[in-house]
Protein backbone atom coordinates (compact mmCIF):
# COMPACT_ATOMS: atom_id res chain seq x y z
CA UNK A 1 0.00 0.00 0.00
CA UNK A 2 1.52 3.67 -1.26
CA UNK A 3 0.99 6.63 0.98
CA UNK A 4 2.76 9.90 -0.26
CA UNK A 5 2.98 12.88 2.62
CA UNK A 6 2.53 15.85 1.95
CA UNK A 7 1.16 19.01 4.39
CA UNK A 8 -1.52 21.28 2.98
CA UNK A 9 -5.12 22.97 3.52
CA UNK A 10 -6.75 22.91 0.96
CA UNK A 11 -1.02 11.21 -28.69
CA UNK A 12 1.21 13.97 -26.67
CA UNK A 13 -0.88 17.09 -25.85
CA UNK A 14 0.74 20.68 -26.11
CA UNK A 15 -1.54 23.36 -25.04
CA UNK A 16 -1.48 27.59 -24.94
CA UNK A 17 -4.35 29.01 -24.00
CA UNK A 18 -4.50 33.05 -24.49
CA UNK A 19 -7.21 34.81 -23.30
CA UNK A 20 -7.35 38.82 -24.82
CA UNK A 21 -9.80 40.73 -25.26
CA UNK A 22 -11.79 38.25 -25.49
CA UNK A 23 -9.84 35.90 -27.43
CA UNK A 24 -9.17 32.39 -26.65
CA UNK A 25 -6.77 30.26 -28.77
CA UNK A 26 -5.62 26.87 -27.35
CA UNK A 27 -3.71 24.51 -29.59
CA UNK A 28 -2.89 20.63 -29.24
CA UNK A 29 -1.31 18.21 -31.31
CA UNK A 30 -2.60 15.35 -33.20
CA UNK A 31 -1.71 13.00 -36.02
CA UNK A 32 -3.70 13.65 -39.64
CA UNK A 33 -4.12 10.60 -41.63
CA UNK A 34 -3.83 12.14 -44.86
CA UNK A 35 -5.93 8.97 -46.80
CA UNK A 36 -8.47 9.34 -44.39
CA UNK A 37 -8.99 12.88 -45.43
CA UNK A 38 -8.94 12.94 -48.74
CA UNK A 39 -12.02 10.36 -48.38
CA UNK A 40 -15.42 11.27 -49.94
CA UNK A 41 -16.97 10.38 -46.84
CA UNK A 42 -16.11 13.48 -45.05
CA UNK A 43 -18.17 15.39 -47.35
CA UNK A 44 -20.53 16.03 -45.02
CA UNK A 45 -19.03 15.16 -41.44
CA UNK A 46 -16.98 17.96 -40.79
CA UNK A 47 -17.10 20.78 -38.47
CA UNK A 48 -17.67 21.92 -34.91
CA UNK A 49 -21.07 20.70 -33.02
CA UNK A 50 -21.74 23.68 -30.56
CA UNK A 51 -24.25 23.09 -27.36
CA UNK A 52 -26.94 25.46 -26.86
CA UNK A 53 -25.42 28.91 -27.23
CA UNK A 54 -28.81 30.72 -28.21
CA UNK A 55 -28.38 34.19 -27.08
CA UNK A 56 -24.41 34.21 -27.52
CA UNK A 57 -22.26 36.21 -30.26
CA UNK A 58 -18.98 35.02 -31.18
CA UNK A 59 -16.40 33.98 -33.78
CA UNK A 60 -14.63 30.74 -34.53
CA UNK A 61 -11.74 29.84 -36.89
CA UNK A 62 -10.21 26.33 -36.48
CA UNK A 63 -7.19 25.33 -38.30
CA UNK A 64 -5.30 21.93 -38.38
CA UNK A 65 -1.65 22.35 -40.02
CA UNK A 66 1.43 20.55 -40.74
CA UNK A 67 4.04 20.51 -37.74
CA UNK A 68 6.93 19.99 -40.26
CA UNK A 69 7.33 21.63 -44.09
CA UNK A 70 6.52 19.42 -46.38
CA UNK A 71 8.47 19.65 -49.73
CA UNK A 72 6.76 19.88 -52.57
CA UNK A 73 8.53 20.50 -56.32
CA UNK A 74 5.68 18.35 -58.44
CA UNK A 75 3.07 18.88 -61.29
CA UNK A 76 -0.37 18.60 -59.50
CA UNK A 77 -3.90 19.48 -60.47
CA UNK A 78 -5.84 21.71 -58.42
CA UNK A 79 -9.17 22.23 -58.54
CA UNK A 80 -9.50 25.31 -58.15
CA UNK A 81 -7.07 26.20 -61.29
CA UNK A 82 -5.45 24.43 -64.49
CA UNK A 83 -2.05 22.48 -63.83
CA UNK A 84 0.71 24.10 -62.09
CA UNK A 85 4.22 23.35 -61.25
CA UNK A 86 5.37 25.15 -57.84
CA UNK A 87 7.88 24.61 -55.56
CA UNK A 88 6.20 24.54 -52.24
CA UNK A 89 8.73 23.80 -48.66
CA UNK A 90 6.30 25.18 -46.14
CA UNK A 91 3.78 24.39 -43.38
CA UNK A 92 0.57 23.47 -44.89
CA UNK A 93 -3.15 24.24 -43.57
CA UNK A 94 -4.45 20.57 -43.98
CA UNK A 95 -8.00 21.70 -42.95
CA UNK A 96 -9.33 25.27 -41.84
CA UNK A 97 -12.45 26.18 -41.27
CA UNK A 98 -14.47 29.99 -39.85
CA UNK A 99 -17.75 30.64 -38.06
CA UNK A 100 -19.99 33.86 -37.05
CA UNK A 101 -22.43 34.06 -34.83
CA UNK A 102 -23.56 37.66 -34.42
CA UNK A 103 -27.18 38.08 -34.09
CA UNK A 104 -28.02 36.51 -30.49
CA UNK A 105 -32.04 36.83 -31.00
CA UNK A 106 -32.38 34.26 -33.11
CA UNK A 107 -30.63 31.02 -34.61
CA UNK A 108 -29.04 33.09 -37.36
CA UNK A 109 -25.60 32.41 -38.11
CA UNK A 110 -22.90 32.69 -40.42
CA UNK A 111 -19.77 31.07 -42.41
CA UNK A 112 -18.28 33.29 -44.21
CA UNK A 113 -21.75 34.59 -45.36
CA UNK A 114 -22.93 31.22 -45.47
CA UNK A 115 -25.35 29.87 -43.41
CA UNK A 116 -24.70 27.22 -40.95
CA UNK A 117 -27.21 24.43 -39.80
CA UNK A 118 -29.54 24.04 -36.66
CA UNK A 119 -30.59 21.00 -35.60
CA UNK A 120 -32.28 19.70 -32.14
CA UNK A 121 -31.00 16.87 -29.55
CA UNK A 122 -33.13 15.97 -26.69
CA UNK A 123 -35.24 18.71 -26.98
CA UNK A 124 -31.83 21.81 -26.58
CA UNK A 125 -30.41 23.42 -29.84
CA UNK A 126 -27.31 22.99 -30.62
CA UNK A 127 -25.48 24.31 -33.77
CA UNK A 128 -23.34 22.36 -36.40
CA UNK A 129 -20.64 24.76 -38.06
CA UNK A 130 -19.09 23.27 -41.25
CA UNK A 131 -17.38 24.44 -44.43
CA UNK A 132 -13.90 25.73 -44.96
CA UNK A 133 -11.72 28.18 -46.33
CA UNK A 134 -9.66 27.25 -49.48
CA UNK A 135 -6.00 28.50 -48.85
CA UNK A 136 -3.47 29.84 -51.39
CA UNK A 137 -0.36 27.76 -50.32
CA UNK A 138 -0.85 25.30 -52.98
CA UNK A 139 -3.80 26.22 -55.53
CA UNK A 140 -3.00 30.34 -54.90
CA UNK A 141 -7.01 30.74 -54.83
CA UNK A 142 -8.33 32.70 -51.82
CA UNK A 143 -11.75 31.27 -52.93
CA UNK A 144 -14.58 30.35 -50.15
CA UNK A 145 -15.79 26.68 -50.96
CA UNK A 146 -18.05 25.69 -47.90
CA UNK A 147 -18.72 22.03 -47.40
CA UNK A 148 -17.11 20.82 -51.06
CA UNK A 149 -14.31 19.34 -49.23
CA UNK A 150 -12.05 20.17 -51.89
CA UNK A 151 -9.95 22.28 -49.94
CA UNK A 152 -8.77 19.53 -47.54
CA UNK A 153 -8.99 16.36 -50.12
CA UNK A 154 -6.83 18.46 -52.52
CA UNK A 155 -4.65 19.34 -49.84
CA UNK A 156 -4.67 15.87 -48.11
CA UNK A 157 -3.76 14.14 -51.46
CA UNK A 158 -0.84 16.82 -52.37
CA UNK A 159 0.61 15.68 -49.17
CA UNK A 160 0.03 12.14 -49.42
CA UNK A 161 2.02 12.18 -52.70
CA UNK A 162 4.66 14.80 -51.58
CA UNK A 163 6.47 13.07 -48.47
CA UNK A 164 8.52 9.88 -48.71
CA UNK A 165 7.64 6.66 -49.68
CA UNK A 166 7.58 4.93 -46.58
CA UNK A 167 5.56 7.75 -44.56
CA UNK A 168 2.93 7.45 -47.28
CA UNK A 169 2.61 3.94 -46.58
CA UNK A 170 1.93 5.12 -42.97
CA UNK A 171 -0.32 7.91 -45.24
CA UNK A 172 -0.44 10.11 -41.47
CA UNK A 173 1.05 13.79 -40.59
CA UNK A 174 1.42 15.12 -37.74
CA UNK A 175 -0.53 18.92 -37.16
CA UNK A 176 -0.87 21.40 -35.15
CA UNK A 177 -4.63 22.07 -34.05
CA UNK A 178 -5.32 25.82 -33.19
CA UNK A 179 -9.28 26.70 -32.20
CA UNK A 180 -9.39 30.39 -31.66
CA UNK A 181 -13.03 31.18 -30.57
CA UNK A 182 -14.06 35.34 -29.28
CA UNK A 183 -16.88 36.70 -27.30
CA UNK A 184 -19.75 34.83 -25.20
CA UNK A 185 -18.22 31.33 -26.36
CA UNK A 186 -16.60 29.13 -23.43
CA UNK A 187 -14.92 25.76 -23.81
CA UNK A 188 -17.08 23.76 -22.81
CA UNK A 189 -19.27 25.12 -25.24
CA UNK A 190 -17.44 22.91 -28.04
CA UNK A 191 -19.49 19.59 -27.89
CA UNK A 192 -17.58 17.75 -30.59
CA UNK A 193 -15.06 18.90 -33.34
CA UNK A 194 -14.45 16.97 -36.42
CA UNK A 195 -11.62 17.01 -38.58
CA UNK A 196 -10.74 15.35 -41.85
CA UNK A 197 -8.48 12.70 -41.08
CA UNK A 198 -7.78 13.39 -37.23
CA UNK A 199 -11.49 11.94 -36.21
CA UNK A 200 -13.84 13.14 -33.72
CA UNK A 201 -12.50 15.60 -30.43
CA UNK A 202 -13.79 17.35 -27.58
CA UNK A 203 -13.71 19.78 -25.41
CA UNK A 204 -11.77 17.66 -22.89
CA UNK A 205 -9.62 17.07 -25.37
CA UNK A 206 -8.16 20.31 -25.59
CA UNK A 207 -7.11 19.84 -21.73
CA UNK A 208 -3.55 19.83 -21.19
CA UNK A 209 -3.29 16.94 -17.80
CA UNK A 210 0.52 17.73 -18.19
CA UNK A 211 1.60 21.15 -18.30
CA UNK A 212 2.26 23.92 -16.36
CA UNK A 213 1.31 27.49 -17.04
CA UNK A 214 4.29 28.98 -19.13
CA UNK A 215 5.55 31.18 -16.44
CA UNK A 216 5.30 28.96 -13.26
CA UNK A 217 8.89 27.36 -14.20
CA UNK A 218 8.18 23.37 -13.62
CA UNK A 219 7.24 22.40 -16.99
CA UNK A 220 9.68 20.54 -18.02
CA UNK A 221 11.92 20.68 -15.38
CA UNK A 222 12.65 17.97 -12.58
CA UNK A 223 14.42 18.63 -9.43
CA UNK A 224 12.99 18.26 -6.07
CA UNK A 225 10.65 20.47 -6.06
CA UNK A 226 8.93 20.19 -9.23
CA UNK A 227 8.91 16.45 -8.56
CA UNK A 228 6.76 17.01 -5.41
CA UNK A 229 4.45 19.55 -7.20
CA UNK A 230 4.28 17.02 -9.99
CA UNK A 231 3.61 13.93 -7.43
CA UNK A 232 0.19 15.59 -6.59
CA UNK A 233 -0.82 16.73 -9.51
CA UNK A 234 -0.37 13.29 -11.16
CA UNK A 235 -1.71 10.31 -9.07
CA UNK A 236 -0.93 6.87 -9.70
CA UNK A 237 -4.06 5.59 -10.88
CA UNK A 238 -3.31 1.96 -11.20
CA UNK A 239 -5.48 0.08 -8.18
CA UNK A 240 -3.19 0.68 -5.17
CA UNK A 241 -3.92 3.16 -2.54
CA UNK A 242 -1.77 6.94 -3.62
CA UNK A 243 -3.02 8.69 -0.86
CA UNK A 244 -1.78 12.14 -0.34
CA UNK A 245 -2.15 13.55 3.66
CA UNK A 246 -1.61 16.93 4.40
CA UNK A 247 -1.23 18.08 7.75
CA UNK A 248 -3.55 20.82 8.62
CA UNK A 249 -1.52 24.04 9.95
CA UNK A 250 1.45 21.84 10.52
CA UNK A 251 2.66 19.02 12.81
CA UNK A 252 1.19 20.35 16.21
CA UNK A 253 -1.29 20.13 19.61
CA UNK A 254 0.15 17.36 21.59
CA UNK A 255 1.47 18.65 24.95
CA UNK A 256 4.71 20.10 25.05
CA UNK A 257 5.55 19.93 21.63
CA UNK A 258 4.22 22.78 19.17
CA UNK A 259 1.13 25.16 18.63
CA UNK A 260 -0.61 25.59 14.93
CA UNK A 261 0.94 27.12 12.36
CA UNK A 262 4.00 28.01 13.66
CA UNK A 263 7.51 27.66 12.49
CA UNK A 264 7.66 24.36 14.96
CA UNK A 265 4.87 22.88 13.54
CA UNK A 266 6.13 23.46 10.27
CA UNK A 267 9.70 21.85 11.02
CA UNK A 268 7.83 18.93 12.80
CA UNK A 269 5.84 18.59 9.48
CA UNK A 270 8.97 18.55 7.16
CA UNK A 271 10.77 16.12 9.44
CA UNK A 272 7.99 13.28 9.52
CA UNK A 273 8.01 13.59 5.74
CA UNK A 274 5.40 15.94 4.75
CA UNK A 275 6.32 18.86 2.33
CA UNK A 276 3.35 20.87 1.71
CA UNK A 277 3.09 23.35 4.74
CA UNK A 278 -0.81 24.51 5.15
CA UNK A 279 -1.44 27.53 7.23
CA UNK A 280 -3.89 30.16 7.72
CA UNK A 281 -3.13 33.55 6.71
CA UNK A 282 -4.79 36.37 8.60
CA UNK A 283 -4.11 40.39 7.31
CA UNK A 284 -2.20 42.21 9.75
CA UNK A 285 -2.81 46.59 10.39
CA UNK A 286 -5.31 46.85 8.18
CA UNK A 287 -5.30 50.40 7.37
CA UNK A 288 -7.08 53.32 5.80
CA UNK A 289 -4.49 56.43 5.83
CA UNK A 290 -2.21 54.86 8.89
CA UNK A 291 -5.23 54.38 11.36
CA UNK A 292 -6.18 51.55 12.87
CA UNK A 293 -9.81 51.26 11.54
CA UNK A 294 -12.91 48.79 11.15
CA UNK A 295 -13.95 49.84 8.17
CA UNK A 296 -12.13 51.89 5.27
CA UNK A 297 -10.05 50.14 2.32
CA UNK A 298 -9.17 46.78 4.11
CA UNK A 299 -5.41 47.52 3.07
CA UNK A 300 -2.81 44.75 5.02
CA UNK A 301 0.45 46.12 5.61
CA UNK A 302 1.63 42.64 6.47
CA UNK A 303 0.63 38.96 6.63
CA UNK A 304 0.40 36.16 9.98
CA UNK A 305 0.15 32.89 10.11
CA UNK A 306 -2.76 32.74 12.66
CA UNK A 307 -6.44 31.46 12.53
CA UNK A 308 -8.26 33.21 14.88
CA UNK A 309 -9.17 36.96 14.38
CA UNK A 310 -8.82 37.26 18.07
CA UNK A 311 -5.26 36.83 19.74
CA UNK A 312 -6.50 35.93 22.82
CA UNK A 313 -7.37 31.74 22.97
CA UNK A 314 -3.33 31.03 22.10
CA UNK A 315 -1.52 34.02 22.51
CA UNK A 316 -0.39 35.76 25.71
CA UNK A 317 -2.55 38.57 25.04
CA UNK A 318 -5.02 39.77 27.61
CA UNK A 319 -6.77 42.66 26.02
CA UNK A 320 -9.66 41.71 24.21
CA UNK A 321 -9.64 44.95 22.01
CA UNK A 322 -6.30 43.60 20.20
CA UNK A 323 -6.90 41.78 17.41
CA UNK A 324 -4.75 40.50 14.31
CA UNK A 325 -6.24 42.86 12.30
CA UNK A 326 -5.38 46.07 13.90
CA UNK A 327 -1.93 45.21 15.33
CA UNK A 328 1.28 45.73 14.17
CA UNK A 329 3.87 43.20 13.19
CA UNK A 330 6.22 44.26 15.73
CA UNK A 331 2.95 44.20 18.71
CA UNK A 332 2.50 40.60 17.31
CA UNK A 333 6.03 39.60 17.34
CA UNK A 334 5.76 40.96 21.11
CA UNK A 335 3.32 38.29 22.12
CA UNK A 336 3.83 34.74 22.97
CA UNK A 337 1.91 31.38 22.17
CA UNK A 338 0.32 29.69 24.86
CA UNK A 339 1.79 25.99 24.80
CA UNK A 340 -0.56 23.38 23.43
CA UNK A 341 -3.28 22.21 25.38
CA UNK A 342 -2.78 24.47 27.70
CA UNK A 343 -3.06 28.19 29.18
CA UNK A 344 0.85 28.19 30.02
CA UNK A 345 2.72 30.86 27.87
CA UNK A 346 5.46 29.12 25.76
CA UNK A 347 8.64 30.18 23.80
CA UNK A 348 7.13 30.09 20.47
CA UNK A 349 6.23 33.36 18.51
CA UNK A 350 3.61 34.15 15.83
CA UNK A 351 5.14 33.10 12.25
CA UNK A 352 4.39 35.50 9.87
CA UNK A 353 3.76 34.98 5.89
CA UNK A 354 7.33 35.99 4.56
CA UNK A 355 8.90 33.72 6.93
CA UNK A 356 7.00 30.27 6.21
CA UNK A 357 7.99 30.95 2.12
CA UNK A 358 11.72 31.68 3.70
CA UNK A 359 11.52 28.06 5.32
CA UNK A 360 9.51 26.77 2.53
CA UNK A 361 11.98 27.87 -0.25
CA UNK A 362 14.98 25.97 2.30
CA UNK A 363 13.44 23.09 2.53
CA UNK A 364 11.80 22.70 -0.97
CA UNK A 365 8.29 22.64 0.22
CA UNK A 366 5.01 24.42 -1.32
CA UNK A 367 3.10 27.28 1.48
CA UNK A 368 -0.19 25.97 0.85
CA UNK A 369 -2.32 29.55 1.33
CA UNK A 370 -5.82 29.35 3.51
CA UNK A 371 -5.98 32.88 2.88
CA UNK A 372 -8.48 34.73 5.36
CA UNK A 373 -10.58 37.91 4.68
CA UNK A 374 -12.44 40.28 7.21
CA UNK A 375 -15.73 39.56 8.13
CA UNK A 376 -18.21 40.35 10.60
CA UNK A 377 -18.68 39.12 14.08
CA UNK A 378 -22.16 38.13 13.90
CA UNK A 379 -24.92 40.35 11.32
CA UNK A 380 -27.05 43.05 11.89
CA UNK A 381 -29.06 44.28 13.88
CA UNK A 382 -26.47 42.44 16.48
CA UNK A 383 -23.36 42.43 14.59
CA UNK A 384 -20.13 43.92 16.88
CA UNK A 385 -17.13 44.28 14.74
CA UNK A 386 -16.17 44.64 11.52
CA UNK A 387 -19.57 45.48 10.67
CA UNK A 388 -19.20 46.97 7.55
CA UNK A 389 -17.45 43.84 6.11
CA UNK A 390 -20.95 41.57 6.25
CA UNK A 391 -21.46 41.56 2.94
CA UNK A 392 -19.85 39.30 1.06
CA UNK A 393 -18.21 41.84 -1.84
CA UNK A 394 -16.82 43.22 0.62
CA UNK A 395 -15.27 40.03 2.13
CA UNK A 396 -14.13 39.56 -1.62
CA UNK A 397 -12.47 42.84 -1.58
CA UNK A 398 -10.52 42.11 1.46
CA UNK A 399 -9.92 38.60 0.46
CA UNK A 400 -8.39 40.16 -3.06
CA UNK A 401 -6.46 42.96 -1.15
CA UNK A 402 -4.87 40.01 1.16
CA UNK A 403 -4.05 38.18 -1.96
CA UNK A 404 -2.56 40.71 -3.83
CA UNK A 405 -0.42 41.63 -0.83
CA UNK A 406 0.80 38.34 -0.69
CA UNK A 407 1.73 37.86 -4.47
CA UNK A 408 2.98 41.43 -4.50
CA UNK A 409 5.51 41.30 -1.73
CA UNK A 410 6.73 38.53 -2.67
CA UNK A 411 9.89 37.52 -4.95
CA UNK A 412 8.98 36.12 -7.96
CA UNK A 413 11.68 33.70 -7.84
CA UNK A 414 9.31 32.26 -4.96
CA UNK A 415 6.29 32.60 -6.13
CA UNK A 416 6.98 28.55 -7.46
CA UNK A 417 6.32 27.66 -4.03
CA UNK A 418 3.46 28.50 -3.03
CA UNK A 419 -0.36 26.99 -3.58
CA UNK A 420 -3.73 29.42 -2.89
CA UNK A 421 -6.81 27.60 -2.00
CA UNK A 422 -10.12 29.32 -3.42
CA UNK A 423 -13.73 29.31 -4.02
CA UNK A 424 -13.53 31.62 -7.10
CA UNK A 425 -13.68 31.12 -10.37
CA UNK A 426 -10.78 31.18 -12.77
CA UNK A 427 -11.61 34.53 -14.64
CA UNK A 428 -12.95 36.32 -11.52
CA UNK A 429 -10.25 35.32 -9.64
CA UNK A 430 -7.93 36.83 -12.48
CA UNK A 431 -9.70 39.70 -13.15
CA UNK A 432 -10.00 40.86 -9.57
CA UNK A 433 -6.00 40.16 -8.75
CA UNK A 434 -4.55 41.36 -12.27
CA UNK A 435 -6.39 44.80 -12.36
CA UNK A 436 -7.37 47.84 -10.17
CA UNK A 437 -5.31 49.27 -7.41
CA UNK A 438 -1.89 47.17 -6.48
CA UNK A 439 -2.62 45.21 -9.35
CA UNK A 440 -0.73 42.03 -9.72
CA UNK A 441 1.18 41.49 -12.93
CA UNK A 442 0.28 38.60 -14.88
CA UNK A 443 3.11 36.59 -14.89
CA UNK A 444 3.09 36.82 -10.93
CA UNK A 445 -0.16 35.38 -11.04
CA UNK A 446 0.62 32.90 -13.34
CA UNK A 447 3.54 31.92 -10.97
CA UNK A 448 1.59 30.22 -8.45
CA UNK A 449 -0.85 27.05 -8.44
CA UNK A 450 -4.36 27.24 -7.51
CA UNK A 451 -6.39 24.42 -5.59
CA UNK A 452 -10.03 25.00 -6.02
CA UNK A 453 -12.24 24.38 -3.29
CA UNK A 454 -16.16 23.25 -3.45
CA UNK A 455 -17.88 23.68 -0.13
CA UNK A 456 -21.61 23.71 -0.23
CA UNK A 457 -22.73 27.11 -1.52
CA UNK A 458 -26.28 29.02 -1.95
CA UNK A 459 -24.93 29.63 -5.68
CA UNK A 460 -25.19 26.08 -6.15
CA UNK A 461 -28.69 24.87 -4.80
CA UNK A 462 -31.52 24.21 -7.55
CA UNK A 463 -33.10 27.19 -5.59
CA UNK A 464 -30.58 29.50 -4.22
CA UNK A 465 -32.49 31.26 -1.67
CA UNK A 466 -34.13 28.11 -0.01
CA UNK A 467 -31.82 26.71 2.50
CA UNK A 468 -33.30 23.42 2.19
CA UNK A 469 -33.03 23.25 -1.61
CA UNK A 470 -31.05 20.38 -2.99
CA UNK A 471 -27.45 21.15 -4.72
CA UNK A 472 -27.60 21.00 -8.88
CA UNK A 473 -24.71 18.82 -9.71
CA UNK A 474 -24.79 21.04 -13.23
CA UNK A 475 -23.83 23.69 -11.17
CA UNK A 476 -20.58 22.10 -9.48
CA UNK A 477 -20.01 20.68 -12.36
CA UNK A 478 -20.00 24.13 -14.78
CA UNK A 479 -18.09 25.29 -11.66
CA UNK A 480 -15.31 22.43 -12.46
CA UNK A 481 -15.27 22.76 -15.99
CA UNK A 482 -14.42 26.92 -15.91
CA UNK A 483 -11.55 25.67 -13.88
CA UNK A 484 -10.46 22.55 -16.16
CA UNK A 485 -9.97 24.99 -18.97
CA UNK A 486 -6.81 26.42 -16.80
CA UNK A 487 -5.80 23.17 -15.77
CA UNK A 488 -2.07 24.04 -16.26
CA UNK A 489 -2.70 26.66 -13.05
CA UNK A 490 -4.11 23.71 -10.86
CA UNK A 491 -2.57 21.98 -7.99
CA UNK A 492 -5.23 19.30 -7.28
CA UNK A 493 -8.94 20.37 -6.25
CA UNK A 494 -10.64 20.20 -2.84
CA UNK A 495 -13.46 19.03 -2.51
CA UNK A 496 -16.64 19.16 0.86
CA UNK A 497 -18.66 16.80 0.99
CA UNK A 498 -20.22 15.72 4.58
CA UNK A 499 -22.08 12.56 4.14
CA UNK A 500 -23.65 10.27 1.35
CA UNK A 501 -27.09 10.65 2.31
CA UNK A 502 -28.51 14.19 2.92
CA UNK A 503 -29.27 14.69 -0.63
CA UNK A 504 -27.24 18.12 -0.79
CA UNK A 505 -23.41 17.56 -0.55
CA UNK A 506 -23.96 14.06 -0.98
CA UNK A 507 -24.57 15.01 -4.72
CA UNK A 508 -20.55 15.05 -4.98
CA UNK A 509 -20.92 10.96 -4.28
CA UNK A 510 -23.73 10.76 -6.75
CA UNK A 511 -22.29 9.42 -10.52
CA UNK A 512 -24.09 12.69 -11.70
CA UNK A 513 -20.61 14.39 -13.46
CA UNK A 514 -21.11 13.14 -17.19
CA UNK A 515 -19.08 13.51 -20.26
CA UNK A 516 -19.50 12.72 -23.82
CA UNK A 517 -16.62 10.85 -25.50
CA UNK A 518 -16.65 8.52 -28.29
CA UNK A 519 -17.96 5.92 -25.85
CA UNK A 520 -20.71 8.02 -25.67
CA UNK A 521 -22.17 9.09 -22.69
CA UNK A 522 -19.87 8.50 -19.03
CA UNK A 523 -20.94 9.51 -15.63
CA UNK A 524 -18.79 9.53 -12.89
CA UNK A 525 -18.67 10.56 -8.94
CA UNK A 526 -17.22 13.97 -8.45
CA UNK A 527 -13.59 12.74 -7.75
CA UNK A 528 -13.28 10.60 -10.68
CA UNK A 529 -14.54 12.83 -12.86
CA UNK A 530 -12.56 15.20 -11.33
CA UNK A 531 -9.66 12.61 -12.97
CA UNK A 532 -11.14 12.04 -15.76
CA UNK A 533 -11.65 15.70 -17.19
CA UNK A 534 -8.31 16.86 -15.71
CA UNK A 535 -5.55 14.10 -14.67
CA UNK A 536 -5.66 15.68 -11.04
CA UNK A 537 -6.76 14.68 -7.61
CA UNK A 538 -9.63 15.40 -5.77
CA UNK A 539 -8.84 16.29 -1.77
CA UNK A 540 -11.00 17.06 1.03
CA UNK A 541 -10.45 18.90 4.48
CA UNK A 542 -11.21 15.54 7.09
CA UNK A 543 -11.87 18.14 9.78
CA UNK A 544 -11.83 15.94 12.84
CA UNK A 545 -12.37 17.86 16.10
CA UNK A 546 -8.58 19.27 17.65
CA UNK A 547 -9.71 18.98 21.20
CA UNK A 548 -12.93 17.88 23.79
CA UNK A 549 -14.42 21.67 22.62
CA UNK A 550 -14.33 20.15 18.68
CA UNK A 551 -13.46 22.59 16.24
CA UNK A 552 -13.20 26.87 16.22
CA UNK A 553 -14.34 29.56 14.07
CA UNK A 554 -12.86 32.90 13.74
CA UNK A 555 -14.08 34.79 16.45
CA UNK A 556 -12.95 31.75 19.13
CA UNK A 557 -16.47 30.15 18.68
CA UNK A 558 -16.31 26.34 19.91
CA UNK A 559 -19.05 23.72 18.05
CA UNK A 560 -18.69 20.04 18.35
CA UNK A 561 -19.67 18.79 15.33
CA UNK A 562 -22.42 16.14 14.53
CA UNK A 563 -20.48 12.87 13.84
CA UNK A 564 -23.87 11.24 12.12
CA UNK A 565 -24.48 14.51 9.37
CA UNK A 566 -20.70 15.34 9.08
CA UNK A 567 -18.95 11.82 8.65
CA UNK A 568 -15.60 14.02 7.26
CA UNK A 569 -13.79 12.58 10.77
CA UNK A 570 -14.78 9.00 9.78
CA UNK A 571 -11.57 8.02 7.55
CA UNK A 572 -12.53 4.22 6.79
CA UNK A 573 -15.92 5.61 5.19
CA UNK A 574 -14.18 8.19 3.28
CA UNK A 575 -11.63 5.56 2.11
CA UNK A 576 -14.46 3.06 1.24
CA UNK A 577 -15.75 6.27 -1.25
CA UNK A 578 -15.32 5.68 -4.90
CA UNK A 579 -11.76 7.03 -6.36
CA UNK A 580 -10.87 8.72 -2.67
CA UNK A 581 -7.72 6.12 -2.14
CA UNK A 582 -5.98 8.85 -4.50
CA UNK A 583 -7.19 11.81 -2.98
CA UNK A 584 -5.61 14.57 -1.02
CA UNK A 585 -6.41 14.68 2.30
CA UNK A 586 -5.89 17.60 4.88
CA UNK A 587 -6.22 16.34 8.62
CA UNK A 588 -5.28 17.66 11.91
CA UNK A 589 -4.24 14.06 12.65
CA UNK A 590 -2.08 13.04 9.87
CA UNK A 591 -0.37 10.03 12.78
CA UNK A 592 -4.12 8.54 12.08
CA UNK A 593 -3.76 8.54 8.45
CA UNK A 594 -0.47 7.07 8.40
CA UNK A 595 -1.62 4.44 10.47
CA UNK A 596 -4.75 3.74 8.44
CA UNK A 597 -2.01 3.13 5.33
CA UNK A 598 0.34 1.05 7.00
CA UNK A 599 2.77 3.67 7.67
Amino acid sequence: MKILKIVCGFGILWLLSMTLMGQTTISIERPLSTAKASSSKHKNEHGIVLGNVAGKQFTITLKAETEDNIQFGWLYFCIFSPINFRTHNSKLVMYETQATHNSPSNSEGYIHDYQFNASYSNGNPYYFYRGFIAGDQICRSNAIKPDQRKFFKNQAFTTRWNIPWVKWLDNTVDVKITLTFTGDLELTDFEKIVIPGVGTLYWDDFIDKTAYNQDHGCDGASDQLCDRIANVREPNVNGTTDVIVQAHRGVWGKPGTNQENTLGAMQAAVADGYYLLESDIMPVNVHDGGAYVDAGSGLPSDLACFHDFILTRYTSETNNANRVYNRSRTQLKALSLKEPRSETNGSEKILMFDELVDYAVSTNSIVCVDMKNLESKGADPNCTELCDWQDQSRKNESLYHNLKYALNNTTEARLKHIAVKTYAAYDDLKTNLTTGSNAVSESRFNKVLWAPMLAPAPQWRINPADSDSDFDPDKIKAHLNGWFVHNESVLYYETNFFNDFDDKSSVMLDNSYCKISSSGQQCYNIMEYIYEMSGRRAGIFSEEPVGGKGTVNRWGKWKIKNPVSDRRGDHLWLLSQPYFKYAVITTDRPDLWDQLNGN
